[in-house]
């Protein structure tokens, strides 16, 4: 879970540099290389909120006010 909030701010500054010609010089990352990389990029971003929505919130929409199972996992479920 820790990996899956990392990963996305990790990310933007990867392919920032890897495609900076100032910085990178010969080496930088093509227009089309640069632009997959953002749109996986933004892939990653789009799963990773599913998952924050589906894991960390409560599950309000279903009115049974269970507690979403990540937290029963951990140990952060409220006592019963």
């Amino acid at each position: 879970m820790v990996l899956a909030l990392q990963l996305p701010v990790t990310l933007v500054p990867l392919i920032k540099a890897t495609s900076s010609r100032a910085l990178m010089g010969p080496h930088a990352s093509s227009r089309l290389l640069a632009g997959a990389a953002w749109c996986c990029a933004g892939l990653v971003f789009v799963a990773n909120l599913g998952l924050f929505v589906t894991q960390l919130l409560p599950q309000v929409s279903s009115g049974r006010g269970e507690e979403p199972v990540l937290l029963e996992y951990v140990g952060w479920a409220r006592c019963k």
